[in-house]
């Protein structure tokens, strides 16, 4: 039996392979970053959370206010202490969109807000008053009942969009079902559903 046809195609597989990694080295080698700044309209150089939203603008949340980018130019949303519909908090770590199209932004100071785009304001969810540390927010997600997840300095909430109320998962001395630690890093629900919180002690599920 001839080999040449099985020559042929182990020579073709491994031009297949080079090529490829010669069109990887050349991507990385001609990649470029375009830098946006203070100078190109953000409020603030350090950027905590990006996300897109379902109309396609993108937010950015920084250490000193939340910035929507439409493709030109940014808009900068910041606390005013005579506005109560304005963001509670100016350092942003989190920002997640609702089915309604509503975005909920997570500060690292001042709790929880939900900015109702069309209405072009914030509601504030009420400070937790035995922590403060409770309303540093790291960051936010939702879970397929709707329910949003947040990851704190002081537990995990989760928070019922409509009502607002919210329960706080922490240690509990004993019990080995309870969160492995209280300062919570970050939270992501899978698409099995599975709900993934990180904090200082390890990762639970």
């Amino acid at each position: 039996m001839s080999r040449t046809p099985f020559l042929k195609k182990k020579i073709i597989f491994f031009l297949a392979v080079v090529l490829f990694f010669v069109d990887l080295s050349a991507q990385k080698k001609n990649m470029k970053f375009q830098v946006f700044s203070i100078e190109q309209g953000l409020s603030q150089s350090s950027i905590y959370a990006i996300y897109q939203d379902t109309t396609g603008f993108l937010w950015f949340g920084t250490e000193d206010g939340l910035n929507k980018y439409d493709g030109y130019e940014f808009d900068i949303y910041k606390e005013d202490p005579d506005v109560s519909e304005s963001l509670s908090y100016n350092y942003i770590k989190a920002i997640v969109e609702d089915k309604a199209g509503n975005l909920w932004i997570g500060t690292y100071g001042g709790g929880i807000n939900k900015f109702l785009k069309k209405e072009n304001k914030f509601i504030r969810l009420p400070p937790d008053p035995e922590s403060s540390s409770h309303n540093f927010i790291n960051s936010l997600c939702f879970d397929s009942e709707g329910y949003l997840w947040a990851a704190t300095e002081d537990g995990l909430d989760r928070i019922e969009p409509v009502s607002l109320k919210v329960t706080t998962f922490r240690t509990i001395q004993n019990d080995p079902g309870s969160l492995s630690h209280n300062k919570v890093y970050s939270v992501c629900l899978d698409k099995a559903g599975v709900l993934w919180v990180g904090t200082a002690g390890g990762l639970n599920r």
